[in-house]
């Protein structure tokens, strides 16, 4: 009996680690967020506590991300997501894009 439940929990386990995988996936396809290369590299240096999250106090190392800090913390909690710094990209992105042209 005692197999059984563990069994049972160890596969209730394995499911929902990779529902979690699978629903963050999604949520980024849907919204868009390209993580990859070089914002994410960003992030991760600025995150110098790696906590996933980028204070104020750490995106004062990057004149940018300081700069528009507060236009990106969608939620007003003093912190950025790798989803609300990748608004500094892509809007940097198509600010060059537009002076290209």
């Amino acid at each position: 009996m005692t197999r059984f439940i563990i069994t049972t929990a160890a596969a209730l386990f394995a499911g929902s680690a990779l529902a979690g995988n699978t629903l963050g996936a999604d949520v980024n396809a849907d919204v868009g967020i390209d993580l990859s290369g070089q914002t994410d590299t960003e992030f991760s240096t600025l995150d110098a506590n790696g906590d996933g999250m980028i204070s104020q106090a750490e995106a004062e190392a990057d004149s940018t991300a300081s700069i528009r800090f507060n236009e990106v913390d969608e939620n007003h909690d003093d912190m950025l997501t790798r989803a609300e710094f990748s608004a500094i990209a892509s809007s940097s992105a198509e600010m060059e894009d537009e002076t290209a042209e």
